[in-house]
C-alpha cells in the first residue's frame, strides 16, 4: 500500500510539472508576459524538476523577462526586478553548452 501512495506521489509530481512546462511554454508563445513568468516561477521552485526541462524553462523565463523589460503598458516594472534571472540562465546555459554543444550553444549565443 505504502508503495502505491509513493508511486502514486511521484505520477502527481510528474503530471504537474508537464502541466506547468506546457502552460509556461504556451504563454509565453501567446504573448502573456506575467502569466508565463508565473509558471516559469512554480517550476522553478519545484524540488523534483528535471534537469532539462529546468533549463529550457530558464531560457524561456530570461527571454520572458526580456519581453517584460521591454514592455511599455506599465507592467515592465514588475520584470525589472529579474536582472538575477538572467543571470542565472546564462549561467545554467554555459554548463549545459558544455555537456551538450549541439543542443544548447544557440541557446548561449
Amino acid at each position: 500500500l505504502e508503495e502505491n501512495i509513493e508511486s502514486n506521489a511521484i505520477y502527481a509530481q510528474r503530471h504537474k510539472e508537464t502541466l506547468f512546462v506546457n502552460r509556461t511554454l504556451q504563454s509565453f508563445w501567446l504573448g502573456y508576459t506575467q502569466r508565463c513568468h508565473h509558471y516559469a516561477k512554480k517550476l522553478l521552485e519545484m524540488q523534483l524538476l528535471g534537469r532539462h526541462n529546468k533549463l529550457v524553462i530558464l531560457f524561456y523565463a530570461a527571454l520572458n523577462a526580456f519581453r517584460g523589460v521591454k514592455n511599455t503598458n506599465g507592467n515592465g516594472s514588475q520584470f525589472a526586478k529579474v536582472r538575477n534571472l538572467y543571470k542565472d540562465a546564462i549561467n545554467a546555459l554555459r554548463t549545459a553548452k558544455e555537456l551538450s554543444p549541439w543542443n544548447f550553444s544557440n541557446k548561449v549565443f
